[in-house]
């Protein structure tokens, strides 16, 4: 924990932050500045920690890869969470009419006001720091309350919550505000990260100067989305086509299906072998999926159960089908093999590959994901089929594992261990781009991308037990597809499934 002393350095370099942009952030509209629709949710308690279930109805958006903000509205107000992988200072910018507020976070709370000058935007009133007290007492209470009313905000500080997190309340009448959010790391206050990512910027150290070049017209507009059933909310759609998964509700491990709205449950498998990891056929004809009988094996049937054929007579999991369903790929445990869907023809794709496995094609069908450990830890791999060159994706020490492709071929998602317990996460096929989707103390895994891109399915025991969830891709609207007592495991998408 960082001292008083480090802390208060900290915020110095804050007052003096000042934003001089000279680009604007990619329009989504011809020549508009970026906007984001903020779902109305439910109100928090600024208590400096997003806790779990607090910030599932808010819309989630990355600052860098590290730096996610959950956003949403209620009451009156704007709430914004801000989670980082360290301590660190917020400063968040708004566009309030003729005035740019500067809100700031860090051991105290305090206001700095902009106003349009000739020369640019003129220093109104300067930071004067509050709410330095700590605790829930009526005297604390009282004065966040004060705070609130006069400065038209309020914050979690730096002492309070997890040193990770941050939260804010902007009071918000109006159905938009244009804002721009500064995040500087304690350990390393230089190190600006900002939302626009691409928000130029310098920091003027020192005293923060009479007159500064701020230019609100590049910064994100916030929507905020009203409340009602004629509400276009990013909530209001339901996942529409078909999953497979696997269940033990039945009293042994078999391939379920069921509509994606979590209705039109069906059983496929009912043998006494335990039945699991479905793959669809790119038709949606038949499902491949592994079948311990006595070993590990890979079979195929039809989508109603029917005409099951054995694909594979030797130790062999997680079934994946070409985009153009010639072949299945599969894990031997140490190889990724490929066979064709009548088991009469067999390559290795990657050989020796360690504890490997999960192989997922991409949709374009020029690569292969698969998770290994040859690097001294599990890492998500892709391999060019044309080259047969693999690169690691993803190098940490924890675990990545797990891998689903978006249906652009752009991105992977995959579950990973690096943040103390299992969530889901986003990278783009470079690297880039890394998201933390999912933020629950509970396991989150499996994650599988719908055919439309709208939606990704996944299983988590937040619950109490393993059910399938969906949510869309920026980790917003999770809902919850299955509800029984028997664990729900490896949920794949019916490739002619769609979702509105």
């Amino acid at each position: 924990m960082p001292t008083r002393k480090r802390l208060r350095r900290a915020l110095l370099w804050a007052a003096a932050l000042v934003i001089a942009t000279t680009g604007a952030l990619a329009p989504v509209a011809s020549e508009s500045p970026a906007s984001v629709l903020v779902p109305p949710g439910s109100p928090v308690t600024l208590d400096g920690t997003l806790q779990p279930g607090e910030w599932d109805d808010a819309c989630r958006v990355a600052v860098s890869d590290a730096v996610t903000l959950h956003v949403k509205h209620a009451d009156g107000s704007l709430y914004v969470g801000v989670r980082a992988p360290e301590m660190g200072v917020g400063n968040l910018l708004v566009l309030d009419g003729e005035t740019i507020r500067i809100l700031h976070s860090s051991a105290a709370l305090g206001t700095a006001e902009y106003e349009p000058g000739e020369d640019g935007w003129r220093l109104k009133t300067n930071f004067v720091w509050r709410c330095r007290s700590l605790g829930a007492s009526a005297a604390v209470l009282a004065e966040r309350q004060r705070f609130l009313e006069t400065d038209g905000w309020l914050a979690s500080t730096a002492y309070m919550g997890a040193p990770e997190d941050l939260e804010y309340r902007v009071t918000c009448g109006e159905d938009s505000v244009r804002v721009a959010f500064v995040w500087l790391p304690v350990a390393n206050p230089r190190a600006l990260v900002t939302w626009p990512a691409d928000l130029n910027q310098d920091a003027f150290l020192g005293r923060i100067p009479a007159v500064a070049h701020f230019d609100p017209s590049a910064w994100v507009t916030l929507v905020l989305q009203p409340s009602g059933q004629n509400a276009a909310s990013p909530c209001s759609g339901v996942p529409v086509g078909e999953l497979a998964f696997s269940s033990q509700r039945g009293g042994n491990t078999d391939i379920y299906a069921l509509s994606a709205d979590g209705t039109s449950l069906r059983r496929l498998t009912t043998a006494p072998s335990e039945d699991l990891k479905p793959s669809w056929a790119p038709d949606g004809e038949r499902l491949a999926y592994q079948s311990r009988r006595p070993m590990w094996r890979i079979l195929t049937m039809r989508p109603d159960g029917t005409e099951e054929q054995t694909v594979t007579n030797s130790l062999s999991w997680s079934p994946a089908w070409s985009p153009d369903g010639l072949w299945l790929a599969y894990s031997t445990g140490s190889s990724i093999q490929r066979i064709s869907p009548t088991g009469d023809e067999r390559q290795t794709l990657v050989p020796a590959c360690g504890d490997c496995g999960r192989p997922a094609w991409s949709p374009d069908g020029a690569s292969l994901a698969f998770h290994s450990d040859t690097g001294g830890s599990y890492d998500i791999y892709v391999m060019d089929l044309q080259t047969g060159s693999a690169r690691r994706l993803t190098e940490t020490t924890s675990r990545d594992f797990l891998a689903s492709w978006s249906p652009d071929s752009t991105h992977l998602v995959f579950a990973s261990d690096r943040d103390g317990d299992f969530e889901i996460y986003t990278v783009a096929l470079d690297g880039t781009d890394l998201t933390r989707l999912t933020d629950n103390l509970a396991e989150d895994i499996l994650p599988a991308w719908s055919p439309s891109g709208e939606w990704i399915a996944f299983v988590s025991d937040r619950d109490g037990n393993r059910e399938i969830y969906g949510m869309a891709p920026d980790g917003s609207c999770v809902r919850r597809l299955t509800d029984n007592p028997g664990e729900d495991m490896y949920p794949a998408w019916k490739p002619d499934g769609v979702v509105r």
